[in-house]
């Protein structure tokens, strides 16, 4: 029980997370941390996540809790198999995710008037041993806090971040300037989102450390810097900076949100299986020299290979061989990072929208990242796959009533280029097509 409460004292010493209302009536943020570094054979250290809403009250909270909340059923603790599938599916991973929860929040909007035209600021981390995998939209920042400083590692989405980016205006104007609340991008008002991927080294003792502009436009890097790094309560710390931009005057909702990597005999308790990878192979009196070793492996190789063409020779002699043809789908050799659509689609008779479908009817999608659902209630979180623009699928069922008066069917998809061939769900009717 002892050994219990002192982990998890050390985990709550690692990471802190405080949001306030500040100057606002109501609290559009939401913010959290998971920090598994603690665990045995932990996959990945650390997941976070802060979304800043909009769209006013109610709609702002729904799509920030809706974002954070869909990026922590993605993104849990046995998301990855392995630390080397975390290092080589965290960034695909994150693409999906945000993709889905774009879509999601797009599709509230929709069918809830209340809710129309609502989105948030997304930003999102998973830490492993070596590096840290972010995806952002919106103008949520991102900074790491080490021995060299402080450095902000995304980008503002903003009118006045790009202002900012192109030598318009100082980093102190734009915290006063009257168009600084204005994003360029943000999750769920539009359809298609751009989705900003980074890939950030980290090393022991490093900070990541999030905040929103309710934060940032209230206190500078500087002031940041000066309380994360002193190696203290990073709780304390995150408490200290909204107060601090409280007082400062500032107008908005105030977060902030920080998690420190551990020390490096940790990270080797932690990762164990990685850290033997980069153990050099152990040699003892009874091995072979290794010239000995690969001596011995050709001659067995070329043994093989001897026997095998005899007994080819013997068995084919008086056959013909087949001709054969395969088609192979093309291969994606990294994930997308903007969901605007370059490709040119499919010539179409227009979206299914008011045109009923018979069943057995061959259609295709109409956009990027169109949500294939278990249900067609929106607000069930269910997905059972994201297609994109211009994939096969064919009508199972005919056109169903939705809340907001739209139609739905149900299909399946026929993409054999698709991983999500042969899977059934519903898609909504604007987003299919007769090709």
């Amino acid at each position: 029980m002892a050994e219990l409460e002192q982990a998890q004292a050390q985990s709550e010493f690692r990471y802190g997370v405080v949001s306030k209302q500040g100057g606002r009536p109501y609290n559009e943020d939401y913010c959290t941390v998971h920090d598994y570094s603690l665990r045995r054979n932990c996959k990945y250290l650390c997941f976070m996540a802060m979304a800043d809403g909009m769209g006013g009250h109610q709609a702002g909270d729904v799509a920030s809790s809706v974002a954070v909340q869909m990026l922590e059923q993605y993104a849990g603790p046995t998301a990855f198999s392995s630390n080397q599938d975390f290092e080589q599916g965290a960034e695909q991973m994150l693409w999906n995710a945000f993709s889905a929860t774009n879509s999601h929040i797009h599709d509230l909007g929709e069918a809830n008037p209340e809710h129309e035209g609502m989105g948030t600021t997304l930003t999102c981390a998973l830490i492993g041993f070596e590096y840290a995998h972010l995806a952002h939209v919106g103008d949520t920042r991102a900074y790491t806090i080490s021995a060299a400083g402080i450095q902000q590692v995304t980008e503002d989405h903003s009118v006045v971040g790009k202002m900012v980016t192109e030598g318009l205006l100082t980093e102190y104007e734009a915290r006063t300037h009257a168009r600084r609340n204005i994003l360029t991008r943000a999750v769920g008002p539009e359809l298609n989102v751009e989705i900003d991927l980074l890939k950030v080294p980290m090393q022991p003792g490093d900070i990541m450390f999030m905040c929103c502009d309710g934060l940032y436009s209230a206190v500078t890097a500087g002031e940041i810097y000066q309380a994360l790094a002193g190696g203290g309560d990073l709780h304390s710390a995150c408490d200290r900076l909204v107060d601090l931009a409280i007082t400062n005057g500032s107008d908005d909702n105030v977060s902030a949100i920080a998690w420190r990597m551990p020390p490096g005999e940790e990270l080797s308790a932690a990762g164990g299986r990685r850290v033997a990878r980069h153990e050099p192979a152990a040699t003892g009196t009874g091995s072979l020299p290794r010239w000995a070793s690969a001596l011995l492996m050709l001659l067995v190789l070329c043994i093989g290979f001897a026997i095998g063409w005899g007994v080819g020779a013997v068995f084919f002699s008086n056959k013909t061989p087949a001709k054969t043809t395969r088609t192979t789908a093309p291969l994606s050799t990294s994930p997308r990072r903007s969901n605007s659509s370059s490709a040119s689609s499919p010539t179409s008779t227009g979206p299914a929208e008011g045109n009923e479908l018979a069943k057995g009817t061959a259609v295709v999608t109409t956009g990027s990242n169109v949500n294939l659902r278990e249900t067609t209630d929106s607000t069930v979180q269910q997905i059972v796959a994201v297609l994109p623009n211009g994939c096969k699928l064919k009508v199972i069922s005919g056109s169903s009533s939705f809340a907001s008066g739209k139609s739905w069917y149900k299909v399946e998809v026929t993409d054999t280029a698709s991983p999500a061939n042969g899977k059934k769900g519903y898609v909504a009717a604007d987003y299919i097509k007769v090709p």
